[in-house]
């Protein structure tokens, strides 16, 4: 049996789609909780997200979107 080889941007885009899925599993089931524990959730995240950007000095818009890679 030959195993495939995979190029870079497969691994990723498989990574990709991983990642994405099991958000997704993880938000299905805390809507399951009912709406504040969904509240809890989307506001634990939004902190955790506020609190590495700013541990990255980007604090404003201006400094977020000049981390981005657009390539």
């Amino acid at each position: 049996m030959e195993i495939p080889t995979l190029s870079e941007e497969e691994k990723w885009e498989m990574m990709h789609e991983m990642f994405v899925l099991n958000k997704q599993m993880d938000i299905g089931f805390i809507m399951q909780l009912g709406p504040e524990k969904m509240r809890e959730y989307t506001e634990m995240t939004a902190q955790q997200y506020a609190d590495m950007l700013r541990a990255q000095s980007k604090d404003n818009v201006i400094g977020i979107a000049d981390g981005i890679n657009f390539s």
